[in-house]
């Protein structure tokens, strides 16, 4: 069954797109059509989307030009200046990865934001762990998990316009010991 992650509008008003664990749905409400892009089906990873933006919408997840990066392995940008997606403006840009995240341990897990010229919001289970946009300073939340129990998981980054730029999530099990990138392993499908 494909479990749906997130529905957009096009910002001019032609367009949803479903994005689903199983790939991408297109509604074109003129011609009342479907268009379905299948993704691979990875048993681990993440998915997401880039959206080109400018200065006045990039806080706005979607209003821009769209591009799908089918598959990360995790979220560890460390110069968006070097590397980033082809055709992924360099200044301003928003991302969202989304997936489920199913911790291999039960823990009151921390989640740490670094980020640099550029915002994030982290959502799990829906619920807003770190809210970078309202509260600047807020970089690390906290959420209860337990192991092998899948969780709806969806990361956000804003880039700023500013030269360069970094997105990376970690976690640390319960505030102690090694905080780490989280793992690959860690994303995937529910059975």
């Amino acid at each position: 069954a494909t479990h749906y992650l997130s529905i957009s509008d096009d910002p001019n008003g032609e367009y949803v797109w479903l994005c689903g664990d199983t790939g991408l749905t297109v509604y074109n409400k003129t011609t009342s059509s479907f268009t379905s892009v299948l993704l691979p089906t990875p048993v681990q990873g993440l998915q997401s989307l880039w959206t080109n933006s400018d200065a006045a919408n990039y806080l706005t997840i979607g209003n821009g030009t769209r591009q799908i990066y089918y598959n990360d392995s995790l979220i560890n940008w460390s110069d968006f200046s070097a590397s980033r997606p082809t055709n992924v403006n360099a200044t301003y840009f928003n991302t969202v990865w989304e997936s489920y995240i199913i911790p291999s341990q039960t823990a009151n897990w921390k989640f740490i934001s670094n980020t640099t010229n550029g915002v994030s919001r982290l959502y799990i289970n829906g619920d807003l762990i770190i809210d970078e946009i309202t509260t600047p300073s807020d970089t690390d939340g906290w959420a209860q998990l337990t192991e092998g129990k899948v969780y709806n998981f969806r990361y956000e980054y804003f880039k700023n316009g500013s030269v360069g730029g970094s997105a990376q999530l970690q976690w640390q099990a319960n505030g102690a010991g090694p905080i780490v990138t989280i793992p690959e392993t860690n994303f995937g499908k529910p059975n």
